[in-house]
């Protein structure tokens, strides 16, 4: 597998390939490194508190881009949120909420587009835990998308693509079973920003906390009707970080147009 050494300068030059290259290295010595074991416990404690199974395989691929991620957020903004355990839990273990929503509904699901990924949250554990998925990865900031296109090439994950693009003015004709939107934008805003792309009968998925006040919701509702989607039942799901119980949910909206053939 390659590495970050010929990262591209518009990331900021030679000091950020050095660094992302460090992290490829750490990837590689995961195994001796107590932060990754720590991580390691804290995703299979809450995977198994939902009755999720993770492979020694899935398990390293996710490992892996959590410690690159950890070595390229000194030179650049990808995560404020570093502590292992924290991470495991608030960054890997709510993106695979969406899992576990799409296992109990039986959702039929091939493609599946993230919006404003980031550092690649959530679509990267998504992609891992199924590679029957294919998984389109879209951000504004460039430097974002060539750290994780770099990451996806260096471990190989073949199922994930990441473009840089911005949601309202990506040129992609493509529409996706699911679409996802992982950000603290309101809720009307995230189905403005994600349903051009999602297919008739689609579906569109916001992750929110389990609290959302009464006028957001209004408001949702209100562009949801505007754009043909209609609100489905919220998905409610718990995180538990050490003594905390962190309360979160999708709001899921699908679309009203009827499906088309294929």
């Amino acid at each position: 597998m390659g590495g970050y050494a010929a990262l591209p300068t518009a990331l900021g030059g030679c000091a950020i390939a050095d660094r992302l290259a460090r992290g490829a290295q750490a990837v590689q010595n995961a195994g001796m490194s107590d932060d990754a074991q720590r991580f390691d416990e804290a995703l299979l404690a809450g995977a198994t508190r939902w009755g999720m199974a993770i492979t020694r395989d899935q398990l390293d691929r996710i490992r892996a881009h959590y410690l690159a991620m950890l070595e390229a957020n000194r030179v650049m903004n990808l995560t404020r949120i570093t502590d292992p355990v924290e991470a495991a839990v608030k960054h890997y273990l709510d993106a695979m909420a969406f899992l576990l929503w799409a296992d109990r509904t039986h959702a039929r699901l091939r493609t599946v587009l993230d919006v404003g990924t980031g550092a690649g949250l959530p679509a990267w554990p998504l992609a891992v835990m199924r590679p029957d998925w294919s998984v389109t990865a879209i951000d504004a900031t460039r430097k974002k998308i060539a750290f994780l296109q770099k990451t996806i090439e260096m471990v190989g994950l073949s199922n994930l693509k990441a473009e840089h693009a911005h949601s309202q003015h990506w040129s992609d004709q493509r529409r996706f079973d699911a679409v996802l939107v992982r950000a603290v934008a309101s809720l009307a805003k995230c189905i403005r920003q994600a349903d051009r792309y999602v297919k008739p009968d689609g579906w569109l998925a916001a992750y929110k906390s389990e609290t959302i006040n009464q006028q957001e919701k209004e408001n949702a509702e209100e562009t949801a009707k505007e754009l043909k989607f209609k609100p489905a039942r919220p998905f409610r799901y718990e995180l538990h970080l050490n003594d905390e119980v962190i309360r979160r949910s999708l709001q899921l909206y699908r679309s009203c147009l009827p499906p088309t053939d294929g």
